[in-house]
């Protein structure tokens, strides 16, 4: 499967390393293998032509770094629809190359949800982060927006919901009892600082897959979710 990317350059100048973008083209699409035919779901190491943590997050790096260095855009409707987790690199690697395959077997999956008012192109308005072990469902929801600078989305977890089996257990609001959390969460989000919102730094969107920063640091690459 050839990598598709749908982003384009907002300057001339050097495309960002061809090997680096076939090894993270070859990731997801391994990735995606290996979760439809259930090959090694829950090895943090290599896998049938997966590239070993160390090789794909070097080249998740080089990507992210002519990212920055051509300025390239990446559109907010490429971001729409949901994804799986499939390779993290914490903050505590450092500089390093270090970092691990998410077991498959907990599926871990993010969504972009545009404003349903705006049609299939309308702006992002949404984000759910869910994990899955057995019948146990964990899923954060909030509002969410594309700031556009940097290739910044902006978001705010502000619902929790906690479902096993078929029976929802708990369905609210996020509690925050520090002063500063409820001071901001009182704001109206549309007019919150980015500085004040978590948000992710994306470098790398394509058909199979997505990369980003986060604000704490780590580096994470999802796979477009098939089921």
């Amino acid at each position: 499967m050839a990598q598709t990317p749908i982003g384009n350059h907002a300057t001339t100048g050097a495309e960002p390393g061809t090997v680096a973008l076939q090894t993270l083209a070859l990731t997801a699409q391994a990735i995606q293998a290996q979760i439809a035919g259930d090959r090694s779901p829950s090895s943090l190491e290599a896998g049938p032509d997966r590239p070993a943590p160390k090789t794909a997050i070097a080249a998740l790096k080089q990507v992210e770094k002519a990212t920055r260095r051509d300025r390239q855009d990446w559109p907010e409707a490429g971001l729409v629809g949901t994804w799986r987790l499939s390779l993290v690199a914490p903050k505590a690697a450092g500089n390093g190359d270090r970092g691990f395959y998410f077991p498959q077997w907990v599926p871990a999956k993010i969504s972009f949800l545009s404003d349903p008012t705006e049609g299939a192109d309308g702006a992002i308005a949404r984000i759910t982060n869910s994990v899955t072990l057995g019948p146990a469902v964990l899923e954060f929801a909030g509002p969410a927006r594309w700031v556009g600078r940097r290739n910044l989305l902006a978001f705010d977890f502000v619902e929790l919901s906690i479902r096993l089996f078929d029976r929802t257990l708990y369905r609210g609001p996020v509690r925050g009892d520090r002063p500063a959390t409820k001071a901001l969460s009182q704001q109206p989000f549309p007019v919150r600082a980015v500085g004040s919102l978590p948000f992710f730094a994306f470098c790398w969107v394509t058909e199979q897959g997505i990369a980003a920063r986060g604000r704490s640091g780590g580096l994470a690459l999802w796979v477009r979710d098939q089921s």
